[in-house]
C-alpha cells in the first residue's frame, strides 16, 4: 500500500468540495497528511472504510486534552476552527464523560419522541410555504426563506429558545461555521463565542425562573438537582451543541438535496411515481452531498494503525465525510445523485459513540420539507446555475439557493 505524501495536502475552505474530494481520493492512500487553515496539520481518512474506522476507533478520542499542540499552547486562542474542536460539551468528550453527557439528552431524541413531532414540523413547513406563496414574487433564496427557517423553528421549540434570541444566535453561528482567515477576522470568532455563551446563559436564567416543557428546562433541572451530573459550563456547551448541530447541518441537507433534485428532474419524477420515497431521497442526499465536509477532530491516545499507516500518539485525525460518500469503491458513479442505486450507505451522521444524536430529527425535518416543497411548487426550478459554495472546512453547502417557485429555465 502506498504511504501518504509527506507534504501535507492543503485543505482550502473555499474549494469546490467535489473537486477537492476527487483529488484526495486519487492520492493512492486511504489516509493523507493535510494542512488546515492557520498552518495546523492533521491526518485525514479519505475513503468510506477508513473514515468509518476513524469514527469508531477505540483509541481515537474527541477529548482535546490528548492533543499536545493544543495543551502546549501552540494553537492560538483565535484559531478559526478552535471553537469547533474544544469545549466542555459532549462533542469534545470521550469515554465515561461522553456517555454521561449524552445520556442526559438522549431521551429527548428517541425515535418515538421524534416521530410525535411530525405534525408540528408539517405545520411549520406549510406556514413557511404559505408565506412564500403569498409574497407575490417568483424568485426566492430557498436557503434563506425556507431551508434555514424550518430547522431553526423546530430546534428552538425543542430547547425553548425565545424568538428574541434567534437573530443574535444566527449571526454568531454564521461566524463560527464560515469563519474568515485569522488576519481578517478581527476577533470575530471570539466575539461570536461570547455572544452565544451570553445568550445561552440568559436562557438558563430565564428557564430557572419560568420552567417550560422543553429540553432546556430538563437539562437545567438535571444540573440543579445533581451538580455531579452537569456543570454550568457543560450545560451551556450542551445547549450550544444542540443548537448548532440541529440547525446548520439540516439547513445544508435540505438545500443540497433540493439542488440535486432540480439538477435532475427525473429523480423527482421517480418519487411522484411512487418508485421511491422522500426517505430514499434524503438518504441519497446524505450520501451524495454530506453536509459535513470534514469531521473534526479525533486524537490518538496511543500509536494506532489506520488504513495501513501508523498514527502517532497525540496526532489529530479528521474524517473526510464528503469524500467518503463519493468513494468509487463503494458507490458506482459516485458523483451522480441516483435514487436507483442499490446502496446508499453513508457516514454523514458519523459512526460509533459520537453518532449524531439528532439524526432522526434531521431526517424527519428534511423529509417533511422536501415533500411539502415539491408538492406545493411542482414546477420549482433553479434560477441560476452560478452558485457560491460556503467557505468552510467542517461543512459544505451553498451560500444561497435562488429558485423560481413557478418554474423557468436556467
Amino acid at each position: 500500500m502506498e504511504q501518504p505524501d509527506s507534504v501535507p495536502f492543503p485543505l482550502d475552505p473555499a474549494a469546490d468540495p467535489a473537486v477537492e474530494a476527487a483529488a484526495l481520493l486519487k492520492q493512492g492512500c486511504p489516509v493523507q497528511n493535510v494542512l488546515l487553515p492557520g498552518g495546523v496539520t492533521a491526518v485525514a481518512a479519505l475513503d468510506h472504510k477508513t473514515a468509518k474506522q476513524v469514527l469508531g476507533h477505540a483509541h481515537l478520542t474527541k477529548d482535546p486534552a490528548h492533543w499536545p499542540a493544543l495543551t502546549d499552547g501552540r494553537i492560538p486562542d483565535d484559531w478559526e476552527l478552535g471553537a469547533l474542536v474544544q469545549g466542555a460539551g459532549m462533542l469534545h468528550a470521550g469515554g465515561e464523560a461522553h456517555a454521561r453527557l449524552r445520556g442526559l439528552v438522549s431521551a429527548a431524541f428517541r425515535r418515538t419522541s421524534i416521530e410525535a413531532m411530525r405534525p408540528r414540523i408539517e405545520d411549520i413547513a406549510h406556514a413557511l410555504l404559505d408565506r412564500l406563496e403569498s409574497a407575490g414574487t417568483d424568485a426566492v433564496d430557498l436557503r434563506e426563506e425556507f431551508a434555514w427557517q424550518l430547522p431553526m423553528q423546530v430546534i428552538c421549540e425543542v430547547l425553548g429558545v425565545p424568538a428574541t434570541a434567534v437573530a443574535k444566535l444566527r449571526d454568531a453561528f454564521d461566524r463560527l461555521v464560515t469563519p474568515q482567515p485569522l488576519e481578517s477576522d478581527q476577533g470575530g470568532i471570539l466575539a461570536a463565542q461570547m455572544t452565544i455563551a451570553g445568550e445561552l446563559t440568559q436562557l438558563i436564567a430565564l428557564k430557572r425562573e419560568n420552567p417550560g416543557a422543553d429540553l432546556a428546562t430538563e437539562l437545567i433541572r438535571a444540573r440543579d438537582e445533581d451538580e455531579d451530573r452537569l456543570s454550568d459550563e457543560e450545560l451551556v456547551q450542551t445547549m450550544f451543541l444542540l443548537l448548532i448541530a440541529g440547525q446548520e447541518t439540516t439547513v445544508i441537507l435540505i438545500t443540497n438535496t433540493v439542488h440535486s433534485l432540480l439538477s435532475d428532474p427525473s429523480q423527482v419524477a421517480a418519487v411522484r411515481a411512487g418508485t421511491h420515497t422522500w426517505s430514499d431521497v434524503v438518504d441519497e442526499g446524505l450520501r451524495h452531498s454530506s453536509p459535513v465536509r470534514y469531521a473534526l477532530m479525533r486524537y490518538a491516545t496511543e500509536n494506532v494503525e489506520i488504513g495501513g499507516v501508523t498514527i502517532a500518539k497525540g496526532e489529530p485525525v479528521i474524517a473526510a465525510l464528503f469524500a467518503a460518500g463519493r468513494d468509487p469503491e463503494v458507490h458506482e458513479n459516485a458523483d451522480r445523485f441516483d435514487l436507483d442505486r442499490s446502496s446508499r450507505q453513508h457516514l454523514a451522521f458519523g459512526h460509533g459513540a459520537h453518532y449524531c444524536i439528532g439524526a432522526t430529527l434531521a431526517k424527519l425535518e428534511a423529509e417533511v420539507a422536501l415533500g411539502a416543497l415539491f408538492t406545493r411548487f411542482p414546477h420549482l426550478a433553479l434560477a441560476t446555475d452560478d452558485l457560491t459554495t460556503m467557505r468552510s472546512i467542517p461543512l459544505q453547502g451553498f451560500e444561497a439557493l435562488p429558485v423560481l417557485l413557478q418554474g423557468g429555465t436556467v
